[in-house]
């Protein structure tokens, strides 16, 4: 970075050119480079926490709705605390089926396809949830089956986008 002025409104009668000074110093450099790398960190958990609980949660919400009234804290306690760590339990293997679908539309996303990734996420999901809700009376690995199954969409639209370039 060099001073763009004449030589004669510079000061500089034989006409060099100076270097400006930096008005960053070393540690802001260093500063703004460590935030960029803080935040794009806490992007990268946000998106593995989101991978990893959007087809639990989204069974659990499907069954509040299902059941209403029924789904929730009673007037006795003791039933609600029994069923929840049971509940907790059958939907842990559950959890890593949610990233084939998760991982399709991230690649749809960093192609460029924003609202694409969420609109195929958003609906995938859905019918991916309301499956692994039939899927479960079959046990875990119906469950995963379904999830690979119905991500495959995302992963052909990623795939026929790559390669029209």
């Amino acid at each position: 970075m060099f001073n763009r002025k004449s030589p004669a409104r510079s000061g500089n009668p034989a006409g060099r050119q100076r270097p400006m000074i930096n008005r960053f110093t070393v540690h802001s450099v260093v500063d703004l480079r460590l935030l960029a790398w803080t935040a794009a960190e806490k992007g990268r958990r946000q998106f593995w926490a989101l991978a990893l609980l959007w087809l639990p949660a989204g069974v659990v919400a499907q069954a509040a709705v299902r059941f209403g009234a029924d789904f929730g804290p009673t007037a006795e306690p003791g039933p609600w605390l029994a069923t929840v760590p049971m509940m907790a339990a059958s939907l842990l293997p559950v959890a890593p089926c949610g990233l084939p679908l998760a991982l399709g539309c991230r690649q749809l996303y960093r192609l460029g396809y924003r609202r694409g990734a969420w609109v195929a996420g958003m609906v995938l999901g859905a019918v991916t949830v309301a499956a692994s809700v039939v899927a479960g009376l079959l046990g875990p690995v119906a469950i995963a089956f379904f999830a690979v199954v119905l991500s495959v969409p995302a992963w052909v639209a990623w795939c026929w986008l790559v390669r029209r370039g």
